[in-house]
């Protein structure tokens, strides 16, 4: 895990290096057929003269939106070769079948009233560009920050960013919930600034019209050069945390390994330290020593 971390990041940095080198700056507001086929990065303004609403949100610029429903119901969980049933209560997005349970009696779920969904807007623009080909290969949405503003009933409640529907009187709160409360939460990609990186198609549309399209998009106007360095950021956090995480299964299994032997460690005078704690502080220092090598042959190849 350290190894493939550390080389990955590496290797990603260089892809990203190379693939900066042939990156071209455009202003999408002037859509220019000579850079079809070319990787290019464009900031602008994402838009659609159309609003999305729901049964609780006032119409808001939301290029995609998409809700979440949770509902406190039962659960069914088996285990061995006889599937013994344990049955418990928990916060479940979607409705859960309580038909198909083994025993049915005395864990009925409550019919779910509101369903998920995602949607998008029918048109788009991004600059002079069409914009649906955008919203297609578009993977990660943001969750959508609720306040009493956005609601058609500013009076509902809101814990942890969802909207709290109660089944009955003193119910749907996070600590004390009861069976058949909901939650509702959303994640939406709004109107606005955007960066985008992809290869262009043509003078009208930046990306293609397939789902899946090869892209990466950044909120807010940014240079080239600011984007691979937001990009390169982001890649460096995700393998210094698979890095440490290596590092710690790495100082599990060593310590496991040698654990017989930890009566035998004895670190006096040194270290007042004797038998599992010497073994343990020496499987720490070994592993923390690991977890710096690996860092660094990620940093310089």
């Amino acid at each position: 895990m350290m190894w493939g971390s550390s080389r990955g990041a590496h290797e990603t940095g260089s892809n990203n290096q190379a693939l900066r080198a042939k990156a071209v700056e455009i202003d999408p507001l002037l859509p220019d057929g000579r850079y079809n086929g070319s990787v290019v990065v464009a900031a602008g303004k994402f838009h659609s003269v159309e609003s999305q609403e729901d049964d609780f949100l006032k119409p808001g610029p939301y290029l995609i939106l998409r809700r979440h429903v949770e509902m406190y119901q039962w659960q069914e969980r088996t285990w061995g070769a006889d599937k013994t049933a344990k049955y418990e209560t928990n916060w479940v997005e979607g409705q859960v079948d309580f038909f198909k349970f083994k025993e049915t009696a005395g864990h009925e779920n409550p019919l779910l009233r509101f369903e998920g969904f995602s949607r998008q807007v029918s048109s788009s623009t991004f600059g002079a560009f069409n914009g649906q080909g955008l919203l297609k290969a578009v993977s990660h949405l943001m969750p959508l920050n609720l306040t009493p503003e956005l609601l058609k009933d500013p009076s509902i409640k809101i814990d942890d960013n969802k909207i709290v529907i109660p089944r009955g009187p003193g119910g749907g709160l996070s600590d004390t919930p009861q069976l058949g409360d909901m939650r509702v939460w959303y994640e939406a990609l709004q109107q606005g600034d955007y960066t985008v990186l992809t290869r262009q198609v043509d003078e009208r549309n930046l990306v293609g019209a397939s789902s899946g399209y090869a892209m990466v998009m950044r909120a807010g106007k940014l240079s080239a050069d600011e984007l691979f360095k937001a990009e390169n950021s982001e890649v460096e956090k995700v393998s210094d945390g698979l890095l440490y995480v290596g590092g710690c299964l790495f100082f599990i299994g060593l310590y496991s390994v040698l654990s017989p032997l930890a009566y035998k460690m004895n670190l006096r005078p040194k270290i007042n330290l004797e038998g599992a704690p010497a073994l343990a502080l020496v499987c720490a220092v070994i592993s923390a020593v690991a977890v710096i090598i690996f860092f660094v042959v990620g940093r310089i190849g």
